[in-house]
């Protein structure tokens, strides 16, 4: 499994222009974040020939999403870190397998947990 999905993602980032779903229709907020970012190490990011602004599929067993890479430090090799907020493509929530695999205490689908592969499109 690590073979195929390599990364740990981590979901729920939250950017300012927006809460949660809210206010993408609103273009003044549009223009300060217009696409949904995936944040990936440097390291992570050269091993994949993946730069900052290029589109990328973040894949999981269950499905994929389709977002921008960031490029950052902020978040450590092997982790990436996707917004919860967007929807159609980039709807984080198509990797997420809430039916199969939820936490036996909880009862929380792997929203910070997840394996997942990334890839440029």
């Amino acid at each position: 499994m690590l073979d195929t999905f390599p990364l740990v993602l981590t979901t729920g980032a939250r950017r300012l222009p927006y809460t949660h779903s809210l206010f993408r229709n609103i273009a003044q907020l549009r223009d300060l974040l217009p696409d949904p970012l995936l944040d990936i190490n440097p390291a992570d990011a050269e091993e994949r020939s993946i730069r900052s602004g290029d589109f990328v599929m973040v894949l999981s067993r269950r499905g994929c999403a389709l977002m921008k890479a960031n490029i950052t430090d902020a978040v450590l090799p092997g982790i990436v870190n996707a917004p919860h907020h967007w929807p159609g493509e980039a709807n984080i929530n198509r990797l997420i397998d809430d039916k199969n695999h939820l936490d036996p205490i909880s009862g929380f689908a792997p929203l910070k947990s997840l394996l997942c592969q990334v890839q440029r499109t």
